[in-house]
């Protein structure tokens, strides 16, 4: 079942019709154990669609936008690269804004603590989401 479902989802890279902000990328890579790096599947994934899913544009401003408007989107207690999460909304918006049908697919949908989920934020601002297992159930992967 997993192969046909990476089979699926690459074929959606190859149509454009996923597409995902470099900062997922570096946040798949920082919470994989990085021993096990190399068997990391969600990793692996979208490492080897980075050249075709991976959106050109930075999105910085964008991302800035929506952290001003929503602090606690992120943990403030965490230091270093980037977090995804604003740049993916980003990303959802600025295709939305072009035409686009575009959703976002979170396991994030929770408050925890005193941090807000992207699919609260995505709502807000208009962009719908999905969790992953829903989203595949949509492409014809029931589980």
């Amino acid at each position: 079942m997993r192969s046909n479902v990476i089979k699926h989802l690459n074929g959606m890279v190859a149509n454009g019709g996923l597409v995902y902000p470099s900062q997922v990328l570096g946040e798949l890579e920082r919470y994989a154990n990085p021993q096990a790096l190399a068997a990391d599947i969600p990793y692996q994934w979208a490492k080897s669609c980075e050249a075709i899913a991976c959106y050109p544009d930075l999105l910085l401003t964008e991302a800035k936008a929506i952290l001003a408007a929503h602090k606690d989107l992120i943990d403030p207690a965490k230091t270093g690269k980037d977090p995804a999460d604003p740049y993916v909304i980003a990303l959802a918006q600025k295709l939305k804004g072009n035409g686009h049908d575009a959703r976002i697919v979170t396991n994030d949908t929770r408050q925890i603590q005193n941090k807000v989920s992207v699919a609260a934020v995505a709502g807000l601002l208009g962009v719908a989401s999905t969790v992953l297992r829903l989203f595949l159930r949509g492409q014809g992967f029931n589980y």
